[in-house]
């Protein structure tokens, strides 16, 4: 479903087949992901963005070093490794070398972007509180930037609430609304902000077809602003792949599929790489990676 989310993902609610979240085991016997697959005559490409939401959020946080850091590594979380004091390049290459080490860096990127505390990140990386507080704390401190967007959200939602009410155009008074506008210039729109007694706010945003009460603060929003970035980024991606004569056959989170003839496969793929590794004109400067196979079967 196009704009599915709050923060215009796309979805596979509306069906029977939700192509967004299919099994990745076998059902009753069959395996859905193998039942996708091109004549025999041509090739499935796929090709996703590498760690968008990562880097969307370090553009959005402004983190211009971790931005130049990440631009010249090709490991993205190899040069997150250096940046928490966990590695060394003069060691060589982190995936070869410690791959223990690696996955626990990827696990802390991943999992403490958005501020999550440390019950919901242990269980998320099967770790204990113990741990789990080191490496927020670790993450926390070697990421100033990101830090400082979760205080401005938190602040917008407290300042959406302190400023009233305003003007509309039409001379209406009306709530003051909380927005978030991104570098494409579309809007993401909390509506009015409700506060509540306990220093909490909410706010209603749609949510599976309805309105949900949810509640709002700075991490939460980091990770609405980085993931509706991500989505204007591939949506471009989608319609320049397009444009370039490519049949794409169907899209999921950030990846793309598109049929082409076996005899042309290689090439295609080396040339949908380069378009998805060129960011939007809109955003010019973001480190963008991207990386894909050809396949007789979807796989992923």
């Amino acid at each position: 479903m196009y704009f599915g989310a709050h923060t215009g993902r796309f979805s596979g609610s509306g069906g029977n087949l939700n192509l967004q979240n299919l099994p990745r085991d076998e059902m009753f016997g069959v395996n859905l992901r193998h039942l996708i697959c091109p004549p025999p005559d041509k090739k499935l490409i796929v090709v996703d963005l590498s760690q968008i939401e990562v880097r969307t959020l370090c553009w959005l946080a402004e983190d211009r070093k971790m931005l130049k850091e990440i631009k010249e590594t090709d490991d993205i979380y190899e040069a997150f490794a250096i940046r928490f004091g966990m590695w060394d390049k003069e060691k060589g290459d982190l995936k070869k070398e410690d791959p223990s080490l690696r996955h626990s860096v990827k696990a802390m990127v991943l999992g403490c972007g958005y501020g999550a505390g440390a019950s919901r990140f242990a269980a998320m990386s099967n770790i204990t509180e113990e741990e789990a507080q080191k490496q927020i704390s670790l993450y926390r401190r070697k990421m100033r930037k990101v830090t400082s967007l979760w205080k401005y959200y938190t602040d917008s939602i407290a300042g959406s609430v302190d400023s009233g009410e305003c003007i509309d155009t039409e001379g209406k008074t009306i709530p003051t609304k909380l927005t978030i506008e991104l570098p494409s210039k579309r809007i993401l729109d909390y509506g009015e902000v409700l506060p509540h007694d306990d220093n909490q706010y909410t706010a209603f945003i749609p949510r599976h077809g309805k309105a949900v009460q949810v509640r709002l603060w700075g991490g939460l929003m980091a990770e609405n602003a980085s993931q509706a970035l991500a989505r204007d980024i591939f949506s471009d991606m989608l319609l320049r792949v397009d444009k370039a004569g490519y049949k794409i056959i169907m899209h999921v989170h950030d990846e793309l599929v598109v049929e082409e003839d076996a005899d042309k496969a290689e090439e295609s793929l080396a040339h949908i790489i380069e378009i998805m590794s060129t960011p939007p004109q809109w955003i010019p400067k973001i480190p963008i990676a991207a990386e894909g196979s050809i396949q007789t079967r979807y796989e992923k």
